[in-house]
């Protein structure tokens, strides 16, 4: 089954068969549950490459939810599957907004408890700061919004 949702998750004909192959993965691991664990290095790697997609909003957020998941499924175990889509999740939390966004954070914050306790309590102190400003940014809109009411 590997080899097949590679191919399908890095297919360059269509988004939505990258989207239909990462939420596979999605479902898979919420259905599975610690099931994944032997496979989680090669599930990871599978939607990696989704968080980099430029061409589909939707295939990125869906690959943070799919991590998210996969995350979820295997603690308290294997962090080191995570390793390599640490970089692309951070990066994607500087630029991304909305849906993406929260994907990450999501994605993000269901890797933490996997971490030793140092590296958690840096990245959990980081994520503190998005999550902080997202909610200033959205009194800010409602307050805007009550005033063109008026």
């Amino acid at each position: 089954m590997l080899p097949f949702l590679k191919a399908v998750c890095r297919s360059k004909k269509s988004w939505q068969a990258r989207h239909t192959g990462i939420k596979i993965v999605q479902q898979t691991a919420i259905l599975l549950g610690c099931g994944v664990l032997p496979h989680l290095g090669a599930l990871v790697s599978v939607v990696a490459g989704g968080l980099s997609d430029a061409g589909a909003p939707k295939v990125r957020t869906m690959a943070g939810l799919a991590l998210a998941a996969l995350a979820e499924a295997a603690a308290p175990y294997g962090i080191d599957a995570f390793d390599d889509v640490l970089e692309p999740l951070w990066k994607g939390v500087r630029l991304l907004r909305g849906k993406a966004l929260a994907a990450y954070l999501k994605a993000i914050g269901n890797i933490i408890p996997l971490m030793d306790a140092t590296y958690a309590n840096y990245y959990t102190r980081e994520v503190r700061v998005f999550v902080f400003c997202g909610e200033l940014e959205g009194e800010k809109r409602k307050k805007e919004k009550k005033k063109k009411k008026n």
